[in-house]
């Protein structure tokens, strides 16, 4: 019960300072939200109009100010309405989520079914052309940043081949690219993690007394041996799950896939500060509690793999 409880004031106590940091941030970097809010239909304004936008939305207040309304409105779960839309940013971000959701859904599983098999045939088959392709294809794969890899593939697939569409949603076909475009660059990191994890698996002192136990060797490596391997895996499943969502914002901007992603750069564009903080106080208790689901995950895998190994 203390661990919970430590963990939840943890939890807490990081949310707040990251949200700290990030409103300060936000608010002293340069540009007048303003100026953006009357000029988004390209008419000209007076400073007059402006001074009373800046008035009306409190922006001439000090900035020690400004965060103690927002922080008390925060915890009253008022976050705030967006400066253009004048929609809840809240709300704005629920809409999007789902979209990035199933990008990071399809990138996740192309890259667990690339690097699984990828990585187990490298280890197992060590020293031979497999293991030797499987780790040219992860530098390979680890050297070109995303949105080239994108570009890539919407000239080869939509624009010359025409198989699939290359910009915006609708239907399962418009995630194909995006995924494998953010996929592929996951899965190199976890085919020479999963092939280094297999390795020092197979080379255990224990897996002598599982075989002096007359195990055979298809269970053996498929039984013992995977779940030792997973350990290492899982240990950073919860990292490259919240990276993989926060590296959306790139892939979705280069695909017109109308994500969180894509709201976020608008909303940095406008400096449209509520949806801005809004996004950054969800995506931190976002990575938190998968980095929380991943160390349990962790504590059920290891006593279990551990245990396989001692009797």
């Amino acid at each position: 019960m203390k661990a919970v409880s430590r963990r939840i004031i943890s939890f807490l106590l990081f949310v707040w300072i990251f949200s700290t940091i990030s409103f300060l941030l936000i608010s002293l970097s340069p540009g007048d939200p303003a100026t953006t809010i009357l000029r988004a239909e390209d008419v000209s304004v007076t400073e007059e109009q402006l001074e009373q936008v800046r008035e009306d939305l409190g922006l001439n207040d000090p900035v020690w100010k400004q965060y103690v309304q927002w922080l008390g409105s925060f915890l009253l779960l008022d976050w705030g309405e967006s400066y253009v839309t004048q929609e809840p940013a809240l709300e704005m971000l629920l809409q999007a989520f789902p979209a990035t959701l199933y990008l990071s859904a399809g990138a996740f599983i192309v890259a667990m079914g690339t690097a699984i098999p990828i990585g187990v045939s490298a280890a197992v088959h060590r020293g031979t052309w497999v293991d030797s392709g499987a780790r040219l294809l992860s530098v390979a794969g680890a050297s070109v940043p995303n949105f080239l890899l994108g570009l890539f593939f919407i000239q080869v697939f939509a624009v010359q081949l025409g198989w699939l569409p290359s910009i915006g949603s609708g239907t399962w076909w418009h995630l194909v690219l995006p995924s494998f475009t953010l996929g592929i660059g996951m899965s190199s990191f976890y085919i020479r993690l999963i092939r280094s994890s297999f390795l020092e698996a197979m080379a255990e002192p224990s897996l002598a007394a599982v075989s002096i136990r007359g195990v055979s060797k298809r269970r053996t490596r498929w039984g013992y041996i995977f779940r030792a391997a997973l350990v290492p895996v899982f240990s950073v499943l919860g990292v490259s799950i919240s990276s993989l969502i926060g590296g959306t914002v790139v892939i979705e901007v280069v695909f017109g896939f109308p994500g969180v992603g894509s709201l976020i750069v608008d909303s940095i564009t406008r400096r449209d500060i509520p949806v801005i903080q809004c996004y950054t106080i969800l995506m931190v208790a976002g990575v938190t509690f998968i980095q929380l689901m991943s160390d349990g995950m962790l504590r059920l895998l290891g006593p279990s793999s551990h245990g396989g190994g001692s009797h």
